[in-house]
């Protein structure tokens, strides 16, 4: 049985505690969420820098010039770890 005043559900004690676990359990889930796609974004992140660390590093003179790298500017990059920027 349900009870209602002024057009409000009123809700037992118990019903109460279910939903205060279940928004406890809502905000986990959505922080897990943002914490999954900020990893899987890092990681994307991480990925494109080898890319295109190892294109950089097979690029010739040529090329280098054209955008304004030495040689030496280029090998420095490449060599980088991909975590650093």
């Amino acid at each position: 049985m349900r009870l209602f005043v002024n057009g409000y559900l009123i809700l037992s004690a118990f019903e109460r505690v279910l939903s205060a676990r279940a928004v406890v359990r809502i905000f986990k889930l959505t922080q897990l969420r943002l914490q999954s796609k900020r990893l899987l974004e890092l990681v994307s992140l991480y990925a494109q820098r080898t890319q295109q660390r190892r294109q950089l590093a097979h690029l010739d003179q040529r090329a280098l010039s054209d955008i304004g790298l030495s040689h030496a500017d280029a090998l420095n990059e490449a060599n980088k770890p991909f975590w650093k920027e």
